[in-house]
């Protein structure tokens, strides 16, 4: 029941059942060729490699130019900087890749072809070109899936929704619909053993209960993601799988509560009234229920990052500068405490001094070197909440920090090294 299969494997073994179907053949096969025209000491294709089709044409001409340093270096005079990476076996992405790259380099591949008589009858003709680009068209999706499931760290609940695509997709490409109106027949037909291998994989899917216990454990999905997917029966019987699953893992422990004590500070008659028209009543309920039956949560707050503006409603706007305001408050808070903090050691400064006026200098001399160090400390921590506060403003647009002046305090001297500070509330 634990056993969840790698879901870039199964997109791998579908999308090969596809190229192979296509008939792109295969990079040990390209290999084999060209090791067979080495022997024979002839580099000139011939006739018979025409019939190959297009994706093994690709292949042959980007093996063929890797082969050599000479034409390795004609490709970069027709293409500096720019490379057709040739794919392997065992990744269909690579293939994907290659073909990408063949298509964006179309000119400059035509061009060196041109210049090269031995590999002219490699030319992809209109017609194949046409079927590269669909071939490209339709197995986007797939590479995107395959990305987004070999990030640094994917998540079981992605799965679901990437099985239900994938089951969509090739229906699509299948019956040429959406997107994919225009591809071509024996594309068509390539998908067939695609959506053989993508049941197989979905019957195994519905065996497991943890795809869907995924998926409803995200609070931002619950049940909707099954209620758009499937019919309403199915989906309430999966939810109710889901919920006998979660309870008999974490079973809920009913623990019945005792009465609740007097409040310190209530009076005994208003206690006794209390109890007698309002009642205590104790929840019974799981966490799992009480989980299950509520709403699932707004997802715009917790699926944008970074807080995207282009996704914020009126009244998330509305909460982040209350916030904002908030956060002024407290700084403006702070700065008032510095000062006054301040002000407080000047005048123990002053009480100090008067009374030790009769002192040795060198004790003078001491306090006055910890007095104007406490200067600058407050002087600096008191600037610094001053700029915290600007810049609080400025993020929620009451006031303009790139068109005012250099934050700064107004400071001066007075008797005695004493600073004073102006400051002024916004």
């Amino acid at each position: 029941m634990s056993f969840i299969p790698c879901l870039a494997h199964i997109i791998n073994l579908i999308c090969k059942d596809v190229l192979a179907t296509l008939k792109a053949g295969s990079v040990r096969e390209a290999k084999a060729m060209l090791d067979e025209m080495a022997a024979q000491k002839n580099q000139a294709f011939t006739f018979v490699h025409t019939t190959k089709g297009a994706i093994v044409k690709i292949r042959l001409l980007v093996l063929w130019i890797a082969r050599s340093p000479h034409r390795r270096q004609d490709w970069r005079e027709v293409s500096p900087g720019k490379q057709i990476r040739y794919d392997i076996d065992n990744r269909w992405n690579s293939t994907y890749l290659m073909i990408s790259d063949a298509i964006r380099l179309r000119m400059e591949l035509t061009q060196f072809i041109r210049t090269h008589t031995d590999v002219q009858v490699l030319q992809p003709s209109e017609n194949e070109w046409l079927t590269l680009q669909q071939v490209e068209k339709v197995l986007k999706p797939f590479w995107n899936h395959t990305n987004m499931v070999s990030k640094a760290c994917p998540t079981i609940v992605e799965s679901l929704p990437i099985y239900w695509h994938l089951d969509d997709l090739l229906d699509d490409i299948k019956g040429a619909k959406g997107d994919f109106e225009g591809v071509n027949a024996d594309i068509r037909d390539a998908v067939e053993g695609g959506i053989r291998k993508m049941n197989k994989f979905a019957r195994m899917m519905d065996d497991k209960i943890l795809y869907y216990v995924a998926s409803v454990l995200d609070p931002r999905i619950k049940t909707s993601c099954l209620e758009a997917q499937m019919s309403n029966a199915d989906a309430l019987l999966i939810a109710s799988q889901v919920r006998d699953f979660l309870k008999k893992q974490y079973p809920f422990n009913l623990v019945v509560p005792s009465s609740p004590e007097r409040p310190p500070g209530m009076s005994e008659t208003i206690w006794r009234t209390l109890q007698t028209v309002q009642p205590f009543q104790g929840t019974f309920m799981s966490d799992i229920d009480r989980y299950l039956d509520s709403q699932p949560v707004n997802w715009s707050h917790h699926l944008i990052e970074d807080g995207d503006p282009d996704f914020m409603t009126d009244s998330d706007i509305l909460a982040d500068n209350v916030a904002r305001r908030v956060i002024i408050e407290h700084v403006h808070t702070l700065t008032m405490l510095a000062i006054n903090m301040f002000e407080r050691a000047c005048d123990m400064f002053n009480l100090l001094k008067a009374r030790y006026a009769e002192r040795s200098r060198d004790r003078q001399a001491d306090l006055m070197s910890e007095v104007i160090k406490l200067h600058d400390e407050s002087r600096n921590l008191i600037l610094t909440c001053i700029c915290l506060q600007l810049t609080a403003l400025a993020g929620s647009g009451c006031v303009d920090i790139n068109r005012m002046p250099t934050a700064q305090a107004t400071l001066s001297k007075k008797n005695d090294k004493i600073w004073s500070v102006t400051t002024c509330r916004q």
